[in-house]
């Protein structure tokens, strides 16, 4: 029997690597209700006592879907309130999570601006995070970004058209943002809610393939796992190092690398060497693109820190 996940280290590891929780923070977590962000909110209760941290939870109500936006957040007030109140442990009082909601017609805001719903949905619902965040006294902001979140933006811009910043990804911390679950997986995310019994709402607009992130998630990262297989696999650093060099593009090329160093079940992950560092101790030319296309990896970002720049 394998050993459950544990989340909580799994962030707290890769928080303390881009100094994202330090001792004594106030943090407010974006909470959606999906199974991401609720596995994020009690990842962060976790560590709340340990790291001394003020917690706080905040749900966007974007008014898109009727009756199901209502429930969502009918949802969360409901779980805030009988799950994350105040407690008492080791005959200290731990205060409870305050909720902070917000609401917005996205819909007649993009009709006005011209823009799409996407880009209007998450323009409201950070300038909402952002005030709040504000108004707690400059909060950090934590989002339930995930490893499969990361690799299908990284694909998307690469489709799209992208220089090297945007083939980097989702970015760990950045103005005033934190993602301590960017190396964690959405097979993980799920394992670790039925391990703990943890609830979640399901968003229907997830499965429209209109939007591009939906078909992508839905038509291509299948195949590409597919494809995967097909691919050369490494065990180690050592022998994936010896893979690149093996797959040493030419001036202006673009090497895809597959590698696998553990049995954590990424899904699909791609990221480029950014670092010039590490370009040039990986003896790859200035202008070339190295992307690394794991499968199954294992999804610690120090395993790649010779391909993987910071």
């Amino acid at each position: 029997m394998k050993n459950p996940i544990d989340l909580a280290a799994q962030a707290a590891a890769f928080a303390d690597k881009y100094n994202m929780l330090p001792q004594g923070s106030t943090v407010l977590c974006a909470l959606s209700g999906g199974a991401d962000s609720m596995a994020l909110l009690s990842v962060l209760e976790a560590l709340a006592k340990p790291r001394s941290l003020t917690l706080h939870a905040a749900h966007f109500n974007h008014q898109l879907r009727g009756e199901e936006s209502r429930r969502d957040e009918a949802f969360v007030r409901r779980f805030v309130a009988q799950w994350c109140g105040p407690a008492q442990v080791d005959g200290h009082e731990l205060p409870g999570v305050p909720l902070y909601v917000g609401r917005g017609d996205v819909a007649a805001q993009a009709g006005e601006l011209g823009r799409g719903l996407e880009e209007t949905a998450r323009e409201m619902r950070y300038a909402f995070l952002r005030e709040t965040a504000a108004e707690l006294g400059g909060a950090l902001i934590a989002t339930a970004h995930t490893a499969d979140d990361n690799g299908e933006t990284i694909l998307l811009h690469l489709l799209r058209g992208s220089g090297l910043r945007g083939l980097t990804g989702i970015r760990p911390v950045g103005e005033g943002l934190i993602r301590p679950m960017l190396t964690t997986t959405r097979a993980q995310v799920e394992e670790y809610l039925r391990l703990y019994g943890l609830p979640h709402v399901e968003d229907s607009s997830n499965q429209d393939t209109v939007y591009a992130r939906n078909r992508l998630r839905q038509e291509v990262m299948p195949v590409l796992r597919e494809w995967a297989q097909y691919y050369l696999r490494c065990q180690d650093e050592v022998t994936f190092r010896a893979m690149c060099r093996l797959a040493h593009p030419g001036p202006g090329e673009t090497a895809v690398v597959s590698g696998e160093s553990g049995a954590s079940g990424m899904g699909a992950f791609l990221a480029v060497m950014d670092n010039p560092d590490y370009r040039k101790a990986m003896g790859f030319d200035e202008n070339s693109v190295v992307l690394l296309f794991s499968t199954e990896g294992d999804t610690d970002p120090g395993h790649y820190k010779e391909v993987v720049s910071d």
